[in-house]
């Protein structure tokens, strides 16, 4: 809908690629962007000046985003990302000039898996991009994170003027769960104003997936999950524990601990009086145990 909305062909691969490169995780997309580059799509999209990859846990939240305003931020630049959190940029959202140049920049972005310490594509792409000349840096460019991309994560520091939500290292249940709710909103939006109700076709802000809406998603996804990888634990005794599922296990208990601990309807001194000293220790549901001294 986006897409049409902006007049943007629209294309949807899903990756078949058999060529697997074990150390170098997401290296496909770069193939893909390389065989757009190079017609090999030809019967599916016309010629184009913009290549935009955007990763399936990544979704437009505001269709007032337009490309055309990001590319002139920079109109000399090549590539466009949004800086990551704790790397020079995420490759959730690229915007790709079709170029010569654009093309030798990808290649060496591929060939940097062979480098020492390059496990996925984004520490590749640092990689090179510490390796251009200034000249060359100049064609890329690096906005800020909450632009193409989520400060992560979007749970806590997503805010009402973001048009990106991108669930990176979120479990897939995550971003089912809040895709899911996101697409309904759209449709009953939709729905609602071709049927000409009250709302006048006006979309619900971020699809209705505000940060609230995510911090209280997470506390219920990730709850979920928790209980259900114990429980599977306690009653398949037979079977040994395997590494994956005890990192499967921390990451949602630590998502889950992370979710309540910033749950903004709980107060640790909501159910003590101003007057006493509190240490309260509150769970997800808001109910809290505290031990009070007089101040």
């Amino acid at each position: 809908m986006y897409a049409k909305e902006h007049s943007y062909q629209l294309m949807h691969i899903l990756n078949d690629d058999t060529d697997k490169v074990d150390d170098y995780e997401y290296y496909p997309k770069l193939k893909y962007l390389l065989n757009v580059i190079d017609g090999y799509y030809n019967d599916s999209i016309s010629s184009v000046d913009f290549i935009v990859w955007l990763d399936a846990d990544l979704i437009i939240i505001d269709t007032t985003l337009s490309i055309e305003d990001i590319i002139n931020i920079n109109t000399n630049a090549h590539i466009v990302m949004s800086a990551d959190v704790s790397l020079v940029a995420n490759s959730g959202f690229i915007i790709v000039r079709v170029s010569p140049w654009s093309k030798r920049f990808i290649n060496m972005w591929i060939d940097a898996r062979h480098q020492h310490g390059v496990i996925n594509d984004q520490m590749g792409f640092e990689y090179v991009y510490h390796t251009l000349s200034t000249t060359d840096k100049n064609k890329v460019l690096i906005l800020p994170p909450h632009i193409l991309n989520s400060e992560a994560p979007a749970m806590t520091r997503q805010q009402p003027s973001h048009k990106v939500l991108h669930l990176a290292a979120e479990h897939n249940t995550m971003r089912k769960t809040t895709f899911l709710y996101g697409a309904t909103n759209l449709c009953t939006d939709v729905s609602g104003s071709n049927s000409g109700s009250n709302n006048n076709g006006m979309k619900r802000q971020q699809l209705g997936l505000t940060k609230d809406f995510l911090l209280s998603n997470a506390e219920q996804v990730y709850g979920l999950l928790t209980t259900k990888l114990l429980q599977t634990n306690e009653h398949d005794t037979s079977s040994t524990i395997t590494l994956a599922h005890v990192n499967e296990l921390r990451h949602v208990v630590s998502k889950y601990i992370y979710a309540c601990k910033h749950n903004s309807n709980c107060t640790s001194n909501s159910d003590c009086n101003s007057n006493y000293n509190c240490n309260c220790n509150c769970n997800c549901n808001c109910n809290c145990n505290c031990n009070c001294n007089n101040l």
